[in-house]
């Protein structure tokens, strides 16, 4: 979890999808052939890699939560929180290139607020991390990088304690009743580079619909 310890142990708004409450474990990923499991092992940080999906996750972000009436303003990382956090979302993804953690955290302001049919907030949080990553995925999709996602998993925020990493800090927004922070950890595979010139992207943008 990028960030953060553990203290025990693409899409257009519509209602909460079925995710059933109580504690949610990430599938298994595909199974891996010898060759691609040793790409795996071998996979590394990628600093424009990561600028990429950090570009493509603060847009997201910020257009999640407005399609949802919650305009956010990115703003310093706060050395503490007005309030704890609420909920936090996490959700992997692995392609044939790239592999990663997407987790998304807010205090209950940004939580209720975004939610357009006031249900559990666990499950609208696993669905907002959800969406986040779908956008993301739609916007580097462009760059020639391609992953599959995994379940949500969700926790409360009173489960996770923040810890010193200078070297993966969070993207921080400011919402009128709160705060939200999204971290995203990317590593490829030795030699990748996502393509400079963005590819037509023929996938559905949000909110569209793809008859078959």
């Amino acid at each position: 979890m990028p960030g953060w310890g553990c203290e025990s142990c693409a899409s257009q708004p519509h209602e909460p999808g079925s995710f059933a409450p109580g504690l949610r474990f990430l599938a298994a990923p595909p199974l891996l052939d010898g060759k691609a499991y040793a790409e795996v092992l071998t996979m590394q940080r990628n600093p424009r890699v990561q600028g990429l999906f950090d570009a493509a996750a603060a847009a997201a972000c910020e257009e999640l939560f407005d399609a949802y009436g919650v305009v956010l303003e990115r703003i310093s990382l706060p050395g503490a929180l007005a309030e704890g956090l609420a909920y936090c979302g996490i959700l992997g993804f692995a392609g044939p290139s790239v592999r990663g953690t997407c987790l998304l955290a807010t205090t209950e302001g940004p939580l209720v607020d975004s939610d357009p049919v006031g249900g559990p907030s666990r499950d609208w949080m696993g669905e907002l991390v959800n969406q986040l990553v779908g956008r993301i995925k739609n916007r580097v999709l462009s760059h020639g990088v391609e992953f599959y996602v995994t379940i949500p998993v969700v926790l409360r925020g009173q489960h996770i304690a923040p810890l010193p990493r200078p070297d993966l800090p969070p993207l921080a927004f400011g919402a009128p009743r709160g705060q939200v922070l999204v971290w995203i950890e990317i590593e490829t595979a030795a030699g990748f580079e996502p393509s400079v010139v963005p590819i037509p992207n023929e996938s559905a943008a949000e909110g569209e619909t793809l008859i078959f």
